[in-house]
Parts: C-alpha cells; structure tokens; sequence
C-alpha cells in the first residue's frame, strides 16, 4: 500500500466515525466544524484560542467566529489567560461535559459492534501500529 493510499483510507475511517455523531450534533444545530472544536475540548478542562488554532488548522478569524457562538450558546466560556493576560482560554462548561459524554458513550457503542467483529490480536497490532505512526508523525513535527 502507498503513503497516499494509507492516508486516504484513515479519512475514510475518520469520516465513517464522524457519520455517527453527526445526528447528534444537528440535534444541537451544530456543524461538524463547531463540533470538531468541541471535541478539542474532551480532554482538557481549558485550552489556549492559539492552541484551537494551530490544533484545527483553522484561520484565526474563523476559530473567533465559531468560539463566540459556542460561547453564546453556553458550550464554552471565554476567560483571559492567568498566565498570560494578553492570551485568552477557552473553558468547558457543564452543558459541554454532558453532551460529550453522550457523544463519547454513543462512539464507544458504535465501535464495540465493529471491532466485536475483529480479531482481538488485529485490534492490538493495529493500535500499535497507529499509535507508531501517531509518534512518528509528532516527532516529525516537533523537528519544524
């Protein structure tokens, strides 16, 4: 398999998944963009807006426009930076953590049917190899 290939099929993968809780998030009227920035959020309580950024791949000015109405419709709040006043944070809120957990229990259902099907020894090696890749990709990055 080529790299294009390989890459390729991860999107197709990606977006399979991201198929499933697009229901959920027009329940919410939210686009996939405003819920890929939610999604940023699962794992820290708060983020830098630069970090949103530089992680989305998103334009300064698009990142402002999708933050304030997230902010406005209470599944974020904006506070400035403790460590650097100049900076602004993005916080969870509560309204945030119940919805992603539901989104998180609906995705880990959604997988469990697919990889019910699989080998367990495919799933170990191919978290492994993902997990290389995933390194190999960060490291790369870090060297820029």
């Amino acid at each position: 398999m080529n790299d294009i290939k390989l890459v390729e099929l991860m999107g197709d993968i990606y977006r399979k998944l991201i198929k499933g809780i697009a229901p959920m998030a027009k329940t919410e009227d939210l686009s996939m963009t405003e819920m890929l920035v939610l999604w940023k959020m699962h794992t820290r309580e708060c983020r830098r807006v630069g970090e949103l950024v530089d992680d989305l791949g998103l334009s300064p000015s698009t990142l402002t426009g999708i933050l304030d109405r997230l902010t406005l419709a209470g599944w974020l709040a904006r506070e400035d930076d403790p460590a650097d006043r100049r900076a602004v944070v993005m916080r969870r809120t509560e309204k945030l953590d119940k919805f992603l957990h539901s989104v998180k229990r609906m995705g880990n259902k959604r997988l469990e049917t697919v990889f019910r099907k699989m080998p367990h020894d495919l799933i170990d090696r191919l978290t492994a190899d993902l997990t290389a890749v995933s390194r190999s990709l960060e490291a790369e990055e870090n060297q820029e």
